[in-house]
């Protein structure tokens, strides 16, 4: 797994953009498929939790981060790339100190595909990760 950053604003230095990027498995592929994603928030220090709920039961949706991950699967001859967003799902950040270090993330998402046309696929999948990150100040 490959991970890196940007500022989501350049006038806010708690603002994020990760990338995302990792060759997976499963047990029934011959060969590895790569996973591509990003997910943005605004201000990492208004944490650590995160949320986003596009279908509550009642009230509005909530959105307090953005995401998208590309799925490219060579060993899939009828849909070798695939897009999801993050339905349901909480994101956790220990946010590096401000001169610097290390940032922790955890994400737990309920995603959905979104086909040619922007639509949602409702087949949920579930996408859980962590990983940690050096931000230099």
């Amino acid at each position: 797994m490959d991970v890196n950053y940007i500022l989501a604003d350049s006038t806010l230095g708690a603002s994020r953009r990760y990338y995302i990027t990792a060759n997976v498995q499963d047990d029934t592929e011959l060969g590895v498929h790569a996973i591509s994603a990003w997910i943005e928030l605004p201000d990492v220090n208004v944490g650590p939790n995160f949320q986003v709920d596009l279908e509550p039961d009642s009230g509005e949706p909530v959105t307090e981060f953005t995401a998208w991950i590309d799925e490219i699967n060579v060993n899939d001859p009828i849909d070798s790339l695939r897009s999801f967003i993050p339905v349901n799902g909480v994101l956790q950040i220990g946010p590096a100190p401000e001169t610097g270090g290390t940032e922790r993330v955890n994400f737990i998402f309920t995603m959905n595909e979104v086909d040619e046309d922007g639509d949602l696929i409702d087949i949920p999948i579930q996408f859980t990760g962590s990983f940690r990150l050096r931000i230099e100040d």
